[in-house]
Order: C-alpha cells, then structure tokens, then sequence
C-alpha cells in the first residue's frame, strides 16, 4: 500500500481515484487492454485520416481521436506525425480498438504529475526524485 502522490491518501498504487485526471501516464504495455480508461497518456501523432487523427500510446497501441472530440477543427490543428500531444483514453472496445478523448492540457507541465504504467502496474519514471530517495533509503540501510 502506497500513498497518493497528489494527496497522500491511502491507496494502492501511486494515485488516488479523485485525482487520476491530474497525471499524465506514459504508457509501456504492449497491450489496448493494459490501458487504464479515463486516464491521460502521453502519446505520439501517427497520422491524419478524414475522421480524426491516429495517436500511438506505445508501440502496437493505436487510438483514434475522433474528429467529434476535438475543441477545434481538425484542419486548424498544428500536430505535425511525430508531435507528443497528451490525450485521455475514454473507452477500449472489445476488438482492441480505443477511443481517445481531447485533453486541454498540452504539455507535462501542466499536470501535477506523471508517472509510468506497464505491466508492473504504476510507478515513478526513472531518473525521477521519488526513485533516487528510495535508492538512497537502501543505499543507507545496507550499511
């Protein structure tokens, strides 16, 4: 049992319910079904089709951003294949497919958070303050 990152509450994981829309998620599963719906990921622009834009989460993991979810038209948008651009996964269908919804917040700065999911569940991304204590923690605790 960990803590909320956001709040410190209680919970399993790193974040809690309330405050799941505050992070961004890198996504490092291999799978649609790993996806956590409601979330925000982190992902790359594939590519344009009349209907919305293609976004990879990961390798192999494809979603659609519908034209519908859009806050503007899809031809007034600046993403170029390549771009990072941050959106929220709303539903994975039962045939892979998965359904993403626009975020307003374009950039990690505008998150409270981030963290990495993958098969392990949610942790902290490499490099970040929260691993480098826990490693100093052991560091001082094996001597």
């Amino acid at each position: 049992m960990g803590t909320c990152m956001i709040c410190g509450t209680p919970v399993d994981g790193r974040i809690c319910e309330s405050h799941q829309e505050d992070v961004v998620f890198e996504f490092r599963g291999d799978s649609a079904d790993q996806l956590t719906p409601n979330r925000f990921y982190t992902g790359i622009v594939d590519g344009y089709a009349d209907f919305g834009v293609f976004v990879d989460l990961a390798p192999g993991v494809t979603g659609l951003l519908h034209r519908s979810e859009l806050d503007r038209r899809l031809e007034s948008l600046d993403w170029e294949p390549g771009d990072t651009v941050f959106v929220q996964v709303k539903n994975v269908r039962d045939n892979g497919n998965i359904d993403l919804g626009w975020s307003i917040r374009q950039s990690e700065r505008e998150f409270r958070g981030a963290l990495v999911q993958d098969a392990d569940g949610d942790h902290e991304p490499e490099g970040s303050d929260d691993d480098s204590s826990e490693a100093a923690d052991a560091t001082e605790g094996s001597g």
